[in-house]
């Protein structure tokens, strides 16, 4: 989980200037996942996306408490809808089972399961003939 501690800092990512194309979607795999073992392993902290507004770190990971986790809706949790005022004094640190689970899902290469696909925009070709004609050098 190579996003993990940046993911749950607010100055993570270069305080927000160098947020990797993949963040959002990384951050929803994240979330998932390790809310699914942390359950399993019993542990009364859950993982909520956090879109942060401001100048720092836009993609967040925030904890709160399991009962307040049982209160949000998926797009919530997933950082497609805002959060109640609530979730943000819920939040408590996290138990041993928590930490066993982000442990767990460290070992698990969920960054493997990511594609990113980065590709030349058609506009660039376009460009160049602009410059071409321009009789400037694109070079």
């Amino acid at each position: 989980m190579k996003y993990w501690e940046d993911m749950c800092s607010k100055y993570g990512f270069g305080d927000g200037d160098a947020v990797p194309v993949e963040a959002a979607l990384v951050r929803e795999l994240y979330v998932r996942t390790v809310n699914l073992v942390a359950e399993r392993n019993g542990s009364s902290t859950r993982a909520v996306c956090y879109d942060r507004p401001g100048c720092h770190n836009s993609v967040m990971i925030i904890f709160v408490d399991a009962v307040m986790f049982g209160t949000l809706t998926a797009d919530q949790v997933e950082g497609k809808a805002d959060l109640p005022e609530a979730a943000f004094h819920t939040q408590e640190p996290p138990d041993g089972a928590w930490n066993d689970a982000v442990a767990e899902c460290a070992d698990m290469c969920l960054d493997d399961y990511i594609d990113v696909e980065v590709k030349l925009n058609p506009s660039f070709r376009e460009f160049l003939e602009e410059l071409k004609a321009d009789g400037r050098s694109a070079n």
